[in-house]
């Protein structure tokens, strides 16, 4: 054969003549028909058959008959030839699921060449030798899915076209115990414009491939509330001992999870997550105590407070490439986060304040004991509680010795020793980046679902990292992923790249590098027991009848409990029942019972996702589908009772929004700050958007922002004019809003200029800023300063900022005095244009006295020229308003000392009005 433009066969003969006068007859013979003859006098000649006389896939044989002056010297014949592709595999293939790839060859005897008449310009000479995947479609499918290594079928080029070619298969990773299910592999027609004799080539092969499942009946394994522990064998217990835990840990591969556990009243509840995957991190942390200033303006006054609030941090610690199937995705208005492993496991983390934590296992995890606080994985939960292996190896289990019952068969059963052995050392701390450095494999490959474009959402050659892996992080396959709202979105790209420094750990344990940096994430607790027993009533007169109504009727008698009743057993409902009860014991609050129905649908959810036996018939007599009956009521809270659940999501009755409709669209959402303590640095962040924290914000089209423009000086800030602009809000989560603020200062400043008052472009701006759910009523307002920090220091609590001394300004921007810029010809000085130098003190004390009188002057002249509203205001006890009202985990108190406008002075009185003064 001949590999040029075309493909050509030869057919040569082995002959030494012994005449000149030889004649040879050849004869082309495809699939045993006679195609083609040929005669040739010389002997050196070769006889060739062109693509003209032959199809891919068939049989190609040459004979020759010598002949020397009309008498017959002998006839041979070659062997036959396959033209084509050759599958060399067995007729059967069996895949297990979590097992590896399998692989089969196919083998090429003929080699791709391009027609140079064919070749478009500029475009590579390559062809796909497609396979098919005749598997099942929907999005949970009844048989475990089979996928293609790297593409759809090998890459034929000029050069690797001849020869072998492996195809690697995987059963996916589908997390259903839906048994062993059958498919099969065939092979499509070769669509190529480069050739030809290829193009339309169809192999008749087609590879039977069983499928086996290895996934198991399982629970997640959940910290809720105070916390309580369900293991994946379903094994109850409690830990109240504050600190840092091994949730789950992988006992082969680098996966892990770590929870931090705080202080929480009487008892301890869970704060922080921090997942690992291979040498990644990705941390979810709501453990550190602020205590807060909250400095707000209601009607004309100021007023302040302190609260105490728990801020929640995200970051994630990467070490070069994120980890492929790594995700962190934030769902139902933030009250939900989910991080997504490359095994697919998943990580739910819901946020109250406090977290419920639960670890869904996938095949990976199956099989394994001494997995950290979630127990051993192999269905019995008799091995639940072993210690962490001691350092000689020795492993110890609470389950018999040292469980606790005193509060009931259900309740504080503590297996302390057990908690204690899974404590994190700070050389293993994922919270801190600690971790011993792992190997990345060498290739990370991607897997194809192979269905060429049969599917039912119209994708054929689905490739992707983790493609191998059924669960999905989207919510559904169409779902486009770049998009965020408050219903899902994937935040991992946003906090990738802030942190990459980690320290390494060597074989000892010794942090072998150190790179210490202020670290918003530091933990600090104390790591005592609880020991105390609650008792029947409360302090508030909660009786243990009404505990367990308030329960009963989240867990059992609400829509979404009535659903699960059959998925879940009777065990694990009283179970739920019980913890919920314990959760509103030591809380005294019956409000706790949202969090056991959380619970009790998650774990419901599990079930009948993964268990065919909850499936439903899809209508078509072929297939059936995780039960979207089920599924589709699962709600957070079932509404509140105020609304109804469609696919999943709330539709709130009018005068209620969020995402489980418990706010009240009648009551202005709360504000605490704005930014940054009130500032936003425009020398080096964007202030388009100035990101304003509170509670209870709705997204919704009415959602919005209301910005009154003020006068930043020394002395404070001026309502330069009462006009309030409105903008619609960016909602991030319930405790976030983003307003954009710069657009009504822009239009301050061009009306100040027209006045003609002498504005600096460099002069801080600012705005009172308050936020409504529905357009109308608003919050109070909270103050944001758009500066220049390079220029001022400024000062967003009290409301002012004083220009830098020791500063220049060249061209409109600030310079310390000891930079180029101010340098010219040895002097410190600005340009030609505008050469000004701060902070020269000059006179004396009667100098000085001339332009304190001088400025007052000034003022009072000044200020009898415009009608404005100053705030001069002192702090008061504040008027309680329907929108400020105490809340768990604040502090508000009368307000014990006068801090004016005027910077700094504090005196110890308490002042019962705010001044207000109207300057005609």
């Amino acid at each position: 054969m001949s590999a040029t433009d075309v493909i050509l066969f030869t057919c040569d003969l082995a002959y030494q003549p012994s005449s000149p006068n030889l004649l040879l007859e050849y004869t082309w013979f495809v699939n045993n028909q006679t195609v083609h003859e040929q005669n040739i006098t010389t002997i050196s000649n070769k006889a060739a058959l062109t693509e003209d006389h032959w199809n891919m896939g068939s049989t190609i044989q040459c004979q020759v008959r010598i002949s020397d002056y009309g008498i017959n010297i002998g006839e041979w014949n070659s062997d036959s030839f396959f033209a084509g592709i050759k599958v060399l595999s067995p007729s059967v293939i069996d895949l297990y699921e979590n097992d590896d790839d399998v692989s089969f060859q196919i083998e090429s005897t003929v080699p791709f060449v391009c027609d140079a008449t064919l070749l478009p310009q500029y475009y590579p000479c390559t062809m796909e030798v497609p396979i098919k995947i005749n598997d099942r479609l929907y999005w949970y499918m009844k048989y475990s899915d089979v996928v293609v290594r790297d593409s759809c079928g090998p890459v034929f080029t000029p050069t690797n076209s001849q020869g072998l070619h492996t195809i690697y298969l995987k059963a996916k990773r589908d997390f259903f115990n839906d048994g062993d299910g059958q498919t099969t592999l065939t092979f499509p027609k070769i669509t190529t414009s480069y050739s030809k004799v290829w193009d339309g080539y169809q192999l008749d092969d087609v590879i039977q491939i069983r499928t086996y499942d290895r996934d198991r009946h399982s629970r997640k394994c959940c910290g809720t509330g105070d916390p309580h522990y369900t293991t994946f064998d379903n094994l109850y217990y409690h830990i109240f001992t504050p600190g840092e835990y091994v949730f789950y840990r992988h006992a082969h591969l680098p996966y892990e999870v770590q929870t931090r556990l705080r202080r929480c009243g009487s008892v301890a509840c869970n704060c922080g997550v921090a997942v690992r995957a291979e040498d990644d991190i990705i941390i979810v942390d709501r453990c550190q105590r602020q205590r807060t200033l909250v400095v707000y303006y209601w009607w004309g006054r100021r007023y302040m407070y302190y609260r105490d609030e728990y801020i929640l941090n995200i970051k994630i610690i990467t070490n070069g490439v994120m980890t492929p199937g790594f995700r962190l995705v934030r769902m139902q208005h933030g009250y939900l986060y989910k991080v997504y492993l490359p095994t697919g496991a998943v990580v739910e983390i819901r946020d109250y304040g406090y977290m419920d934590v639960c670890f869904s296992p996938g095949a990976d995890d199956y099989g394994w004991e001494n997995t950290g606080l979630c127990g051993s994985f192999d269905g019995n939960p008799n091995n639940d509680l072993l210690h962490r292996p001691d350092s000689a190896g020795n492993v110890y289990s609470d389950f018999q010795s040292t469980l606790d019952y005193s509060w009931g068969w259900w309740a504080l059963s503590r297996p302390r020793d057990f908690a204690r052995s899974w404590r994190v050392p700070y050389y293993e701390n994922l919270f801190y980046g600690q971790l011993r450095t792992v190997a990345r494999e060498n290739t990370v490959h991607q897997y194809c679902t192979c269905n060429q474009g049969y599917n039912y959402y119209g994708i054929g050659d689905d490739c992707f990292y983790g493609r191998d892996i059924a669960r999905s992080y989207l919510p559904y396959p169409w779902y486009p992923w770049w998009q965020c709202s408050s219903y899902w979105c994937d935040l991992t790209d946003l906090y990738v790249g802030f942190y990459r420094k980690k320290r390494d750990v060597d074989d000892g344990g010794a942090v072998t590098s150190s790179d210490d940096e202020d670290d918003p994430f530091v933990f600090e607790f104390d790591d005592e027991e609880v020991s105390s027993v609650p008792t029947w009533p409360t302090a508030s007169g909660i009786t243990e009848v009404q505990a367990t109504e308030a329960c009963e009727r989240r867990i059992i008698g609400s829509p979404s409990g009535q659903k699960c009743n059959s998925a879940l057993d009777d065990e694990e409902v009283d179970g739920l029942v019980a913890n919920c009860k314990g959760d509103i014991q030591i809380f005294d609050d019956l409000a706790q019972a949202k969090s056991a129905g959380s619970v009790m649908q998650s774990q419901c959810e599990e079930v009948v996702t993964k268990n065919a036996t909850f499936w439903e018939d899809t209508g078509d007599g072929n297939d059936t589908l995780a039960p979207t009956s089920t599924l589709s009521i699962l709600c957070p809270l079932d509404c509140n009772e105020k609304g109804n659940c469609t696919e999943g999501v709330c539709n709130c009755t009018e005068g209620f929004a969020g995402n489980d409709c418990t706010i009240d669209l009648k009551e202005a959402p709360e504000v605490y700050k704005a930014n940054r303590n009130g500032k936003c640095d425009a020398s080096s962040e964007s202030c388009s958007l100035v990101s304003i924290r509170g509670m209870n914000f709705v997204e919704s089209g009415s959602l919005t922002c209301h910005v009154q423009p003020v006068q930043i000086t020394e002395d404070g800030f001026d309502i330069v004019e009462n006009i309030t602009e409105n903008y619609d809000g960016t909602f991030q989560t319930f405790e976030e809003v983003q307003c954009p603020v710069q657009p009504a200062l822009r239009r301050k400043r061009m009306t100040t200029n027209e006045t003609g008052d002498d504005t600096d472009p460099l002069d801080p701006t600012g705005a009172l800023v308050s936020i409504s759910n529905d357009g109308e009523r608003a919050s109070p307002q909270v103050l944001v300063i758009i500066h220049n920090s390079r220029c001022d220091d400024c000062n967003g609590t009290e409301g002012y900022c004083i220009r830098k001394t020791e500063i220049c300004i060249v061209d409109g921007e600030c310079y310390d005095l000891e930079s180029p810029q101010c340098q010219i010809n040895g002097t410190k000085q600005g340009s030609d244009k505008q050469a000004i130098i701060i902070g020269s003190v000059v006179g004396s004390l009667a100098a000085v006295g001339i332009i304190v009188a001088v400025i007052l002057v000034y003022k009072y002249v000044y200020l009898k020229k415009k009608s404005k509203s100053r705030v001069h205001a002192s702090n008061t006890s504040r008027e309680p308003a329907s929108n400020t009202e105490n809340t768990t985990g604040e502090e508000k108190s009368e307000l014990i000392y006068k801090m004016n406008v005027n910077i700094g002075s504090v005196d110890p009185v308490t002042i019962t009005e705010v001044e207000t003064v109207s300057h005609a």
